[in-house]
């Protein structure tokens, strides 16, 4: 993950200019990334952008698609801090197309 590109680019994409928050979005993205690199090393948000645009990646990350997840994995996966790591990721897959 590119935190720092991805929080400039944020910074030009988002009503929301302070920098905290944008740090913020982009920490949420990095967590997600974590968590499942701790279940398979191999993971990253570009190798999941590259197989169908982050798609399975956001379902497994909704409400509907948690039971997918497992409870393995370190997310607060029944919580409404998901909506905005959710939100997060898909703006990551944004950053990721803008850049193709």
């Amino acid at each position: 993950m590119v935190k720092e590109e991805f929080v400039e680019w944020l910074g030009t994409h988002k009503s929301v200019k302070s920098k905290k928050v944008l740090v913020d979005m982009a920490s949420r993205a990095k967590r997600v990334e974590n968590a499942f690199k701790a279940l398979n090393p191999e993971f990253s948000l570009e190798n999941e952008f590259g197989k169908d645009k982050g798609k399975e990646l956001l379902k497994r990350l909704s409400l509907e698609g948690r039971a997918l997840t497992g409870t393995n994995i370190n997310l607060p996966l029944n919580t409404n801090q998901m909506a905005a790591i959710k939100a997060s990721v898909s703006w990551y897959f944004k950053f990721l197309a803008d850049a193709e």
